[in-house]
C-alpha cells in the first residue's frame, strides 16, 4: 500500500510503548498533526498517538 493510500484510508502502524507489540491504527486523516489517546489493542494501556502524515504514527506513554 502506498503512503498516499495509507493516509487516505487512515491506516497507520506503530509499536506500543508498553508491550512493544506492533499494532495498526485507524486514524482520521483530519487528525494529522494532532495528538490523541488510544488504548493498545494488545495490553489495553493508554498510548499518546501522534499521526505522522504517512502510514506511521508515533505512540508514546502518557507520562
Amino acid at each position: 500500500m502506498s503512503d498516499w493510500s495509507a493516509v487516505h484510508t487512515g491506516l497507520a502502524k506503530c509499536r506500543c510503548p508498553y508491550c512493544d507489540e506492533p499494532i495498526q491504527l485507524v486514524i482520521d486523516p483530519m487528525q494529522i498533526d494532532s495528538q490523541y489517546v488510544e488504548d493498545c489493542e494488545v495490553c489495553c494501556r493508554p498510548m499518546l498517538v501522534t499521526p505522522l502524515g504517512s502510514n506511521e504514527a508515533l505512540c508514546e506513554t502518557e507520562d
